[in-house]
């Protein structure tokens, strides 16, 4: 301890070594020495500090409690409050698939949106320099517009569905048809992307 070989000492000296040490413990650190007596003399435990605030109690299989944890201040309490991730309570493992399916679904709609809000753009831009073309785009830009509209009425009304008390059958299906949405919606975002292309193409 400290460099101290306790065999180089007296028993007496020992003692006042250890003294001395949790003494300075003390002063530095706060507390009190709290001595914990043993029917074997060299068995004794030694405390110096304890700690009350915002703390988790630890019970010793001897029903001693001890008190460890760490304080935090006011700001530092909101921040961990704030940062903590909000969940959505399920019950059943098949009730979990289904939000982490919405979940993907709600991700494919704004990535449709966006290309929805590039393929009007480059309608626009049809109309107004290449309107031969027009036609060519504007047939299967409408099939896609108009999947894009039922799949966000389908994911809505599954979004409503996940905060709903669903057995596992319930949520099973629930869980199947949104990923068949996902799905076609994988296929029309290729053939969009492929549209888009063409378009950009025709333009250049």
């Amino acid at each position: 301890m400290n460099g101290f070989k306790w065999s180089d000492y007296k028993p007496e000296r020992q003692t006042e070594i250890l003294q001395g040490l949790l003494e300075e413990c003390c002063t530095t650190y706060g507390g009190e020495v709290q001595v914990k007596e043993h029917k074997v003399k060299e068995l004794n435990r030694y405390f110096y500090r304890t700690q009350q605030e915002s703390s988790s109690s630890v019970v010793t299989s001897d029903k001693k409690q001890f008190q460890a944890g760490a304080d935090l201040d006011q700001s530092q309490m909101s921040k961990a409050v704030k940062d903590q991730p909000l969940e959505v309570k399920v019950e059943y493992p098949k009730k979990v698939a289904f939000v982490a399916a919405v979940k993907v679904a709600n991700s494919g709609i704004k990535r449709l949106e966006r290309l929805f809000t590039d393929g009007s753009r480059l309608k626009a831009q049809l109309q107004a320099s290449m309107p031969t073309k027009l036609a060519e785009f504007t047939k299967p830009f409408g099939v896609f517009a108009e999947f894009l509209d039922k799949f966000r009425n389908a994911v809505a009304t599954a979004e409503k569905l996940t905060k709903t008390d669903l057995d596992e059958s319930q949520s099973l299906e629930h869980e199947k048809k949104i990923s068949e949405w996902s799905c076609k919606a994988t296929e029309h975002l290729d053939e969009i992307t492929l549209l888009h292309k063409r378009a950009r193409g025709w333009l250049a």
